[in-house]
């Protein structure tokens, strides 16, 4: 996991948010559950705030859900881009 993955204390990824991001992403919760070895229904705990934010899930979520994806959904930041598109915006600049 890289050593840049905040992993916020219980409770503090929100559901809503974590909902959103992976919408974005066209990314399911069955796929970061799977990613984090752990049942959906463990996943829907987690983010409920039931079960404690384990490592490995905290790893699978942040790749799910991206770099700013992650900082929206620990609400390190407010603002969620798609980040999936940024590479071709920078090409069509240079165009």
């Amino acid at each position: 996991m890289p050593s840049d993955c905040h992993v916020p204390q219980k409770g503090q990824v929100d559901k809503s948010r974590c909902a959103v991001g992976l919408k974005l992403r066209s990314v399911t919760h069955q796929t970061v559950a799977s990613a984090a070895g752990i049942t959906i229904r463990h996943l829907h705990y987690v983010l409920a705030g039931k079960r404690p934010l384990s490592r490995r899930v905290a790893a699978a979520l942040r790749d799910a859900l991206g770099s700013n994806g992650w900082d929206f959904v620990t609400h390190q930041t407010d603002t969620l881009c798609d980040e999936r598109f940024a590479g071709d915006e920078a090409t069509d600049a240079a165009a």
